[in-house]
């Protein structure tokens, strides 16, 4: 997939990928994504796992271990599980 970005339609923004929004809608499948949407899911998932009360916790005391890396190709595998 190519990179997204932003791009304002009428009152809304949506995440368009890149070579849709320039070679034209022959050029990708994919469909674009409200702005507000995308942005409420990454929060709520940043929310849920980085800032969660136990995981803060363990960052103010300097015990957290470090995030664990996830490569591209594991993380296209299992998009396509699913």
């Amino acid at each position: 997939m190519a990179a997204w970005k932003r791009q304002a339609v009428g009152r809304y923004s949506y995440y368009v990928c890149n070579e849709k929004a320039t070679a034209g809608a022959e050029s990708c499948s994919s469909r674009q994504i409200r702005r507000d949407a995308l942005d409420r899911i990454v929060l709520d998932g940043l929310l849920q796992r980085v800032l969660a009360p136990s995981r803060l916790r363990l960052l103010l005391a300097g015990n957290a271990s470090p995030p664990r890396r996830v490569s591209a190709a594991s993380s296209n595998s299992s998009r396509k599980a699913s």
